[in-house]
């Protein structure tokens, strides 16, 4: 039997000179779980995007016959607008890669969460509330009334992802499509989002559809593998067939780099980042930051790592001085930033880079990548030729024909490098990686750390190295601190915290890394 198929699906962007889908033929059937991965920028986003919908100024060509509740099946590429929002809204759902643009900014989230409820399930307010309730809960957010309450800006970027996945799952769909589902999320978390999938899936007979280039997410949830490169389906076949004997070189070289090493030994040098004590509250409520204290050295990569909303990123953009502290001292290459005047402190931001968790929201949707790159280098009267540009585009593994591209007409990984790229143009002294590898496929992730202890060995680079993901820290940390609550609640060498932890926030997180035991141990 068969719930969605998909035939000889051709999309080519307007203006693209290739296809970024060619002829994908594939086969969902009721209560499977198929996985689609592939290096950023495969075609994988951009297929499912053509099954709802969502690429309207594309061409389109082939079929995606969707077997409708009765048994009849439709075209869903030929439906007309109504009927197709119709169908997206009650029989397939879906969790799209960046929580930030999918989510409304200016309604609550429990608003965004009942609308579906009642447009499509036909159910009261009031029972439309009580089950916004219970599937936040679900979905492992604590205190579900509040965020109910709240808006997508005052929630973590994990919280806005298992937000998002709530919202998906509200109208109970029979299909359910999930684009990077645990991007932001934390190891327990991640672990604990798959399951519920798998769980709901098992329990109701929704199909699960998942884009993803997590290699042990896909062992997790079994199933069908399908892998892509370069808009083509390469191979297809059994969780276990795939991962124990690919066939295609991209599948291989996907599951090779998911072990990504350890990081190499340092002589770590002077303080480049020094934090001590800060504390940082919103409002009158409980302080986000409780006596922080933190040292990033020269030549030295500090991870920062611990469950989503910790504080993690409010940190970060203390250290950079885009959030005031109520008490405590941050110094950048030894200056104190504590009353610095505003062109003082945009002169020491020169030495102090960022790379936001979200590239969709840290880059302008209306200019070019190239043009973004060069930004830094403009703003401080630096010079930016064309050639400079493109060559921190081949740093960072992109190619020179992105430079003209805008956001987004780039796949997320895309993005995300060319965030990394902008962030290196100044050749800054400190290096803030806030998730800078959640968008990137196993094979660009490994890259990516390659090219940052590069660029820390032959400048010093400081890096202060933000991450749920222990493989990343344990592949490029020399030290390791961990946050739990807005507090550091353990801090050593990174070899010491991931195997004798001694807080049982970290034991929790490294017991959660077992996610990826197998791909390391293989």
């Amino acid at each position: 039997m068969t719930l969605l198929r998909i035939e000889d699906l051709t999309l080519r962007h307007a203006g693209a000179a290739v296809p970024a889908v060619m002829q994908a033929t594939l086969e969902i059937a009721p209560g499977a779980a198929v996985s689609l991965i592939g290096p950023s920028g495969a075609g994988k986003t951009a297929l499912v995007g053509a099954l709802m919908r969502l690429a309207p100024r594309a061409e389109i060509s082939g079929r995606a016959l969707w077997q409708g509740t009765e048994g009849q099946m439709t075209d869903l590429l030929a439906l007309p607008p109504a009927r197709m929002r119709a169908v997206c809204g009650r029989e397939i759902g879906m969790v799209f890669q960046d929580p930030a643009t999918a989510l409304s900014p200016v309604m609550r989230i429990g608003t965004q969460l009942t609308e579906g409820m009642r447009a499509h399930l036909g159910i009261g307010a009031r029972a439309a509330q009580a089950r916004a309730i219970a599937l936040l809960r679900r979905v492992g957010l604590s205190h579900p009334e509040a965020i109910a309450r709240a808006y997508p800006h005052q929630l973590s970027g994990g919280m806005r992802q298992r937000a998002h996945i709530a919202i998906a799952l509200a109208s109970a769909p029979r299909l359910l499509i999930a684009d990077e589902p645990t991007t932001a999320l934390d190891g327990p978390l991640r672990a604990g989002i798959l399951d519920l999938l798998d769980s709901l899936r098992r329990e109701t007979g929704m199909a699960l559809l998942t884009v993803t280039h997590d290699m042990e997410s896909v062992r997790r949830l079994g199933g069908q593998v399908v892998v892509m490169e370069a808009g083509r389906i390469v191979e297809t076949g059994g969780t276990d067939e795939v991962m124990s004997a690919p066939r295609a070189t991209t599948t291989r070289a996907l599951i090779d780099a998911a072990q990504l090493g350890r990081a190499p030994i340092c002589a770590a040098g002077a303080p480049v980042l020094d934090i001590r004590d800060l504390t940082l509250r919103y409002g009158g409520g409980a302080p986000t930051l409780q006596e922080v204290s933190l040292t990033v050295r020269r030549g030295q990569t500090l991870a920062l790592i611990g469950a989503s909303g910790s504080g993690k990123s409010t940190l970060a953009r203390a250290a950079l001085g885009l959030e005031r502290a109520q008490m405590g001292d941050v110094r950048i290459c030894g200056t104190a930033i504590r009353g610095l005047g505003t062109r003082a402190m945009r002169q020491l931001q020169a030495h102090v880079q960022m790379v936001f968790q979200d590239p969709v929201t840290s880059l302008d949707p209306r200019r070019a990548l190239g043009r973004q790159v060069a930004d830094p280098l403009i703003n401080y009267g630096r010079s930016a030729p064309k050639a400079r540009i493109a060559g921190l585009f081949t740093r960072v593994g992109l190619p020179v024909d992105l430079m003209d591209r805008l956001p987004h007409e780039v796949s997320g990984g895309q993005r995300q490098r060319a965030a990394i790229a902008r962030a290196l143009a100044l050749e800054p002294d400190i290096l803030v990686v806030d998730e800078g590898l959640s968008a990137l496929d196993t094979v660009q992730a490994a890259g990516i750390l390659a090219l940052l202890r590069a660029e820390q060995a032959r400048r010093g680079l400081g890096i202060l190295f933000i991450t749920h993901d222990l493989r990343a820290a344990r592949a490029i940390a020399h030290r390791i601190a961990v946050m739990d609550a807005g507090r550091i609640v353990e801090e050593g060498p990174a070899f010491d915290v991931l195997n004798a932890p001694r807080h049982t926030h970290t034991r929790a997180l490294v017991a959660a890394s077992a996610l990826t035991a197998t791909a390391e141990a293989g």
